[in-house]
């Protein structure tokens, strides 16, 4: 028997997968004594060595840019509080980097200064700090960020141009 091409025995798995990749809602802003406040083009990951997901900066519902770092883990929001931060940005890539046990952040656009960036930050834990490179990257936004082994891998922005370099962090 044949179901939409799909053989008989395979309907029940995909009935079972629709179920699992199905969108909830998890929390509404608004029902939440805490949580960010509504935005766009943030970076946001994984982070598996805090088990909690990190959001930094983006571009808030006033026009306004933000610097804060939100951490979201057992069902709640909190506002990161570290001595050092990014700073104010919008379109930066954030990603895990597994030999340190970090994140790593990577460009965006500063809105203050109407510039791109080119600057690498590490939070480790609940701390922020900038690493200095050479050779580094030139100033983007919109790029990508991933895992790849051990370290990370950039590829592509915007930097007056469409980019499509591709560098490693590691």
């Amino acid at each position: 028997m044949r179901h939409t091409g799909v053989a008989a025995e395979n309907v029940g798995l995909h009935a079972v997968l629709a179920t699992v990749l199905a969108w909830r809602r998890v929390c509404q802003a608004s029902a939440l004594p805490r949580s960010p406040s509504a935005r766009a083009v943030f970076g946001m990951t994984y982070d598996p060595a805090g088990g909690r997901i990190v959001l930094v900066g983006g571009r808030i519902a006033t026009s306004a840019s933000s610097d804060e770092t939100w951490v979201y883990a057992g069902g709640a929001w909190t506002l990161l509080v570290s001595a050092t931060s990014p700073g104010e940005r919008g379109n930066a890539a954030l990603a895990y980097a597994p030999s340190r046990r970090t994140l790593v952040l990577f460009g965006g656009w500063d809105w203050t200064g109407d510039r791109h960036l080119a600057d690498t930050w590490v939070l480790d834990g609940d701390s922020w700090r900038e690493e200095i490179h050479a050779p580094a990257p030139p100033a983007r936004y919109g790029n990508g960020l991933a895992t790849l082994g051990d370290g990370v891998l950039l590829f592509g922005g915007y930097e007056g141009d469409h980019l499509g370099d591709t560098w490693l962090h590691d």
